[in-house]
């Protein structure tokens, strides 16, 4: 179970560092304003959250309801993790554990990674939301101001005989001659 435990808590930071990457793409599309690439992005960032959620669903059922902390607490300190991470020796970023390291010290560390991970990631979605929400007002202020420019001043035109009258001041079909 412990083994099972690590692969899926490795599998949650992983992903969350990818997700860090994403939003940081995202970020950059946005500031260059290309919008069909950040709906391309977003769509990614949906389906990686899908997957971070489904791999938390499945620990929770290893766990049987339990919070990983309490499991934790239930460990005998003396129990050491060496021949379960003797797999994990090669993934990049994690940090090397002493020959001695406790299968408690393994858990925190790698809770504490994944913990630090998603506290950038909702940095980031914060930041990303702000950009998108000011490209958002100023668009819809840039077409207001366009279309307050395009609608005539004076409520005053001609009619299709020709004599003046007021103007209904919203969108009508042109009838007539010319």
């Amino acid at each position: 179970m412990h083994r099972a435990l690590i692969e899926r808590l490795l599998r949650q930071w992983k992903a969350l560092l990818v997700l860090e990457h994403l939003q940081q793409e995202e970020f950059a599309l946005l500031t260059e304003r290309q919008p069909q690439a950040v709906a391309g992005i977003e769509f990614s960032i949906h389906e990686l959250m899908r997957q971070i959620v489904d791999e938390r669903h499945e620990v929770r059922a290893m766990l049987q309801g339990r919070r990983l902390k309490e499991l934790l607490a239930e460990l005998p300190t003396e129990l050491h993790a060496r021949t379960l991470l003797a797999d994990f020796d090669h993934i990049q970023g994690l940090p090397a554990f002493a020959p001695d390291a406790t299968l408690v010290e393994v858990y925190e560390t790698l809770m504490k990674l994944a913990d630090d991970a998603e506290q950038q990631c909702a940095r980031l979605a914060e930041k990303n939301t702000a950009l998108a929400l000011g490209l958002y007002d100023q668009s819809k202020n840039l077409l207001e101001f366009m279309h307050n420019e395009i609608q005539p001043d004076n409520a005053e035109v001609y009619s299709r005989k020709g004599a003046m009258r007021k103007s209904r001041g919203d969108a009508a079909l042109v009838q007539g001659r010319l």
